[in-house]
């Protein structure tokens, strides 16, 4: 694809690539194909602020003759913080189980579980399927830290292992995205 992408810019092709991926997408672009790093801009889409994340949900609902609560678009605002993928299954989940015209704070509530599952059995399960049972351990030390950054001393401290043990499988992590 790259190749061909480099092709069409040569020859000047009317032609545009979109395309969406984790941070680690312009290295491996990179590692494919040496002049991937000039064929693409690279602009790194973080989490929205609290007024935009309020905005995604309430459009579209508001688009479509149907509204939502204030507490309800704070509760989903906060919850998500702003990560564009957890607002889309969130949105969608409240949108899903409502019959009504209105949404309100009990909806976005029950709305978040289901929204969870579904990016547990999506989103994270295809990764997590992926991992031997020690990366898994590793995932799930770093899961119960919390937010992140943290030194990875702080995680080998978690599993009661030597720090100069856990590089193999963070690499191996690391690369399996």
């Amino acid at each position: 694809m790259i190749a061909a992408l480099h092709r069409m810019n040569q020859i000047q092709a009317p032609v545009v690539f979109v395309g969406a991926g984790l941070p680690q997408a312009a290295k491996l672009a990179g590692d494919a194909k040496s002049n991937a790093e000039r064929l693409f801009a690279y602009p790194e889409i973080g989490a929205l602020d609290p007024d935009a994340a309020r905005l995604a949900i309430r459009k579209p609902i508001e688009d479509e003759g149907a509204s939502i609560g204030a507490a309800a678009l704070d509760a989903v605002a906060r919850g998500t913080q702003g990560y564009p993928f957890y607002l889309q299954a969130w949105g969608f989940e409240i949108w899903d189980q409502v019959d009504g015209p209105s949404m309100e704070l009990d909806d976005a509530l029950n709305a978040k579980r289901r929204a969870l599952e579904a990016l547990d059995d999506g989103f994270f399960k295809v990764r997590t399927d992926r991992l031997t049972p020690a990366e898994m351990m590793f995932v799930r030390a770093m899961a119960d830290l919390g937010d992140g950054p943290y030194p990875i001393a702080e995680v080998a401290a978690a599993l009661g292992k030597p720090l100069r043990s856990l590089g193999p499988a963070r690499a191996k992590i690391i690369a399996r995205g």
